[in-house]
């Protein structure tokens, strides 16, 4: 091989190489492209969350409520590419935190922020329960199952009611979804930032009791309620 093809072959390896890298660099979705494929990705989702076809999970994911088999191949791949997102978009978060936060971490927070945000007809899987949808809360409190209490929490009016899966699940949900909403409330007041947050547990609580005062003061006649220190009462 000749002085000069040798230099030739350099110069197109090196020229090769030049065009790779920008490629690689760039491989990487940031959190802005990420968050512009689910503004446009979301219509369709919504679509299939309002038809009851998924739902959302505790891990901060979608999945088929009863099969895949109840979805033609767009749903399948709609739901597939934004859980691929979805994991993206949790592993940087996490990585940007000043806080050692996993990216399953992050996932389950996402989880309940969306679960706060579903529509009353949407399913909602927490761990190791049933499907349910937050207007369950109004059937079971009209059921007499449940009821509002002064701590800003929803209570099964009898224990063994909790034997009920549905009625478990639907109190752990929203309990848990209360809880967030009570901690990010207390949390903004102080501009923490999400992630850096430590929350003053009697700040929530008492953000919870100012709640569960005016739960109480909504709920229906003919509902359940538990003052402090009090039974549950029929609210008349």
């Amino acid at each position: 091989m000749t002085a000069a093809r040798t230099i030739i072959i350099l110069i197109l390896a090196l020229f090769s190489a030049m065009l790779v890298a920008p490629a690689t660099a760039s491989a990487a979705d940031t959190k802005a492209e990420l968050r512009a494929r689910f503004k446009e990705r979301f219509p369709q989702l919504a679509k299939l969350l309002d038809q009851g076809k998924v739902g959302e999970t505790w891990q901060g994911y979608v999945e088929p409520v009863k099969s895949a088999s109840d979805l033609d191949s767009a749903a399948k791949k709609l739901i597939e590419d934004d859980n691929a997102d979805r994991k993206k978009l949790y592993e940087l978060i996490a990585s940007e935190q000043s806080k050692k936060l996993t990216a399953e971490k992050v996932a389950e927070r996402n989880a309940w922020r969306k679960f706060s945000d579903a529509k009353p007809d949407w399913y909602l899987k927490a761990k190791d329960g049933p499907w349910i949808q937050r207007k369950d809360v109004g059937g079971l409190k009209r059921d007499g199952k449940i009821g509002e209490q002064y701590d800003g929490y929803l209570g099964a009016v009898k224990s063994e009611y909790m034997d009920d899966a549905r009625v478990s699940a639907v109190i752990g949900i929203e309990n848990h979804i209360r809880r967030y909403d009570y901690e990010k409330q207390v949390a903004d007041r102080n501009g923490d930032r999400e992630g850096d947050r430590d929350v003053d547990k009697a700040k929530v609580a008492a953000e919870a009791e100012r709640a569960g005062a005016k739960n109480i003061d909504n709920a229906k006649s003919g509902e359940y309620i538990k003052p402090r220190n009090g039974d549950w009462q029929k609210k008349k």
